[in-house]
Protein backbone atom coordinates (compact mmCIF):
# COMPACT_ATOMS: atom_id res chain seq x y z
CA UNK A 1 0.00 0.00 0.00
CA UNK A 2 2.60 2.43 0.78
CA UNK A 3 3.61 2.96 -3.22
CA UNK A 4 -0.14 3.17 -3.74
CA UNK A 5 -0.10 6.18 -1.23
CA UNK A 6 3.24 7.95 -2.67
CA UNK A 7 1.25 7.39 -6.52
CA UNK A 8 -1.63 9.05 -5.06
CA UNK A 9 0.31 11.66 -3.18
CA UNK A 10 1.51 12.54 -6.35
CA UNK A 11 -1.66 12.34 -8.74
CA UNK A 12 -2.98 14.64 -6.05
CA UNK A 13 -0.19 17.72 -7.08
CA UNK A 14 -1.11 17.13 -11.25
CA UNK A 15 -2.97 19.52 -13.30
CA UNK A 16 -6.56 17.93 -14.17
CA UNK A 17 -6.77 16.32 -10.90
CA UNK A 18 -10.38 16.44 -9.80
CA UNK A 19 -10.40 13.70 -6.45
CA UNK A 20 -9.34 10.13 -5.48
CA UNK A 21 -10.34 7.68 -3.46
CA UNK A 22 -8.60 4.15 -1.79
CA UNK A 23 -11.00 1.76 -0.70
CA UNK A 24 -10.41 -1.69 0.74
CA UNK A 25 -12.39 -4.73 1.13
CA UNK A 26 -11.23 -8.07 3.02
CA UNK A 27 -12.43 -11.36 2.55
CA UNK A 28 -13.08 -13.80 4.24
CA UNK A 29 -9.84 -16.48 2.99
CA UNK A 30 -7.62 -13.09 3.97
CA UNK A 31 -7.45 -11.92 0.56
CA UNK A 32 -7.76 -8.08 -0.06
CA UNK A 33 -9.18 -6.42 -2.81
CA UNK A 34 -8.02 -2.87 -3.30
CA UNK A 35 -9.71 -0.15 -5.61
CA UNK A 36 -8.19 3.01 -6.43
CA UNK A 37 -10.53 5.45 -8.15
CA UNK A 38 -9.24 8.86 -9.53
CA UNK A 39 -11.54 11.14 -11.36
CA UNK A 40 -9.61 13.88 -14.16
CA UNK A 41 -10.92 16.94 -15.96
CA UNK A 42 -9.64 15.09 -19.08
CA UNK A 43 -8.28 12.17 -21.55
CA UNK A 44 -5.53 14.97 -21.98
CA UNK A 45 -5.12 15.63 -18.13
CA UNK A 46 -4.94 11.01 -17.79
CA UNK A 47 -2.38 10.64 -20.45
CA UNK A 48 -0.03 13.33 -18.40
CA UNK A 49 -0.60 11.54 -15.20
CA UNK A 50 0.39 8.09 -16.72
CA UNK A 51 3.68 9.70 -17.99
CA UNK A 52 4.11 11.62 -14.56
CA UNK A 53 3.25 7.75 -12.26
CA UNK A 54 5.75 5.81 -15.10
CA UNK A 55 8.49 8.79 -14.22
CA UNK A 56 7.78 8.17 -10.48
CA UNK A 57 8.27 4.53 -10.24
CA UNK A 58 11.34 4.74 -12.61
CA UNK A 59 12.94 6.72 -10.21
CA UNK A 60 11.75 5.05 -7.02
CA UNK A 61 12.86 1.67 -9.11
CA UNK A 62 9.38 0.62 -8.60
CA UNK A 63 8.56 -2.20 -10.93
CA UNK A 64 4.64 -2.85 -11.30
CA UNK A 65 4.20 -5.91 -13.28
CA UNK A 66 7.10 -7.79 -11.21
CA UNK A 67 5.85 -6.54 -8.15
CA UNK A 68 2.22 -7.98 -9.25
CA UNK A 69 3.38 -11.02 -10.39
CA UNK A 70 5.60 -11.39 -7.36
CA UNK A 71 2.36 -10.86 -4.83
CA UNK A 72 0.20 -12.51 -7.04
CA UNK A 73 -1.79 -9.39 -7.85
CA UNK A 74 -4.54 -9.28 -10.54
CA UNK A 75 -5.41 -6.17 -12.21
CA UNK A 76 -8.50 -4.84 -13.92
CA UNK A 77 -8.01 -1.03 -15.22
CA UNK A 78 -10.93 0.79 -16.30
CA UNK A 79 -11.92 4.59 -17.85
CA UNK A 80 -15.60 5.33 -16.84
CA UNK A 81 -17.88 8.72 -17.71
CA UNK A 82 -20.73 10.03 -15.23
CA UNK A 83 -24.25 8.45 -16.23
CA UNK A 84 -26.22 11.81 -16.55
CA UNK A 85 -29.32 10.62 -14.77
Amino acid sequence: LSTIQLTHELLRTLPGFRQDMILEKPAEDGALTVMTLVEWESAQAIENARAAVAALHAEVGFDARATMARLGITVELGSYTPVGI
